[in-house]
């Protein structure tokens, strides 16, 4: 099984992330590269200085770094484009954190393990280590045709490069596929989707618009391998202290034998879930 490359995306938040490279080194990875997006203001700039200290201290020495940043500020919308075109530069494939997605160790070893599983098939495009609280006794793994959100994740270079600029990879898809809104499981996020083609506010759902327009599974496990700390008043999203969905436990998967449980019935309860934080966040926005 191989040790993939792990990517960080930071910008100015730092509280949570010596707990993140704690978790890392006892993963033992070997080359991290760390995307901070340029800063806004001098406030910022200050901050990402303590991110750069934060990890050249806590780092292990022998984890190889490399530390990319854009000559303008991207934006959530961007960066991922700039830091991603980076990093599969040099790898075909990728393990991927942001600020606030504390791993635990299964989340390293379920990713390498899929990465390399999954690496030739055409069918699936990403892995993700958050079910959104997801569990089953069966097996290791499930997979789904929507995916959202990317809270600890990983996937080839030749998926990702595969996005257009464009959504006409979206359009092409609903002009061919006009029932997929009556969908019983698929049907809720369909009009969300194509709300999405005007806002176009982050790289996200673009990327699972993408997956799900190009018949790409994405592959969960069955226990949730990811915590997110990052439901606080500065968070750019998730700005919800007392969400159901804040600081998710996180479980140790046994991998002893990778098996794959039932599908319909795991990807309709991740859906389901996805669909209470969509409805969440809706809320609390309308109340402010």
């Amino acid at each position: 099984m191989s040790n993939s490359p792990i990517t960080i995306f930071l910008y100015k938040k730092s509280r949570n992330l010596k707990a993140i490279i704690d978790e890392i080194n006892k993963a033992d990875q070997r080359e991290i590269a760390v995307i901070i997006d340029f800063p806004e203001n001098n406030c910022i700039r200050e901050k990402q200085k303590l991110i750069v200290e934060i990890i050249a201290s806590n780092l292990h020495k022998e984890v190889k770094v490399s530390i990319h940043r854009p000559s303008s500020h991207q934006g959530i919308r961007n960066i991922f484009s700039y830091g991603l075109g980076k990093v599969f530069e040099i790898h075909d494939k990728a393990i991927i954190l942001e600020d606030d997605t504390i791993p635990n160790q299964s989340f390293f070893s379920f990713c390498d393990e899929m990465l390399d599983r999954f690496e030739t098939d055409e069918s699936i495009g990403c892995i993700s280590g958050c079910n959104l609280g997801v569990k089953s006794k069966k097996g290791s793994f499930f997979t789904s045709r929507i995916n959202l959100p990317f809270w600890g994740w990983a996937t080839w270079k030749d998926s990702w490069i595969e996005q257009q600029e464009s959504y006409a990879f979206w359009h092409k898809y609903r002009a061919n596929y006009p029932t997929i809104i009556e969908d019983k499981n698929l049907g809720y996020f369909i009009p969300i989707f194509d709300r999405f083609v005007q806002k176009d506010k982050s790289w996200d759902v673009k990327w699972s618009m993408h997956l799900l327009a190009n018949h790409k599974k994405s592959v969960l496990p069955v226990c949730n391998l990811i915590s997110n700390a990052g439901f606080v008043k500065d968070a750019t999203f998730t700005h919800i202290e007392n969400s159901d969905f804040a600081s998710l436990e996180s479980y140790h998967l046994k991998q002893e034998k990778i098996t794959n449980p039932s599908e319909v019935e795991l990807e309709k309860e991740y859906l389901a879930k996805i669909k209470l934080l969509f409805q969440d966040m809706s809320r609390r926005k309308s109340k402010q």
